[in-house]
């Protein structure tokens, strides 16, 4: 397993996705995964993904989609360490005409 390595903004990532072949990387996560249990990778992103992403997060706050789990089974779905709430998403196979989340 290789050190991690650093990204052009001083960040450490264990799986550059942009620079490895989809094979490589995927023996890399899965390495990582085994070992410490989760992976720090360096995605490959379109332009303005992380924006739209954005603009979804807030359409989602917007329309009170965000809700607490409950406290019974927080932990063992999210970790100590886990998000303080959770969105449900529908269905990426649903036709376009029906959905309203993620691209259309």
């Amino acid at each position: 397993m290789a050190a991690r390595r650093p990204r052009s903004d001083g960040a450490q990532v264990d799986v550059d996705m942009q620079s490895l072949p989809a094979q490589v990387a995927a023996a890399e996560v899965a390495s990582h995964l085994q070992v410490k249990g989760f992976c720090v990778l360096r995605p490959i992103l379109e332009q303005g993904a992380i924006e739209k992403a954005l603009v979804e997060l807030k359409q989602f706050e917007a329309a009170g989609r965000w809700h607490r789990v409950n406290q019974t089974v927080q932990e063992g779905l999210l970790g100590q360490e886990g998000s303080a709430s959770i969105a449900e998403l529908e269905n990426p196979e649903l036709a376009s005409e029906v959905r309203s989340d993620g691209e259309s």
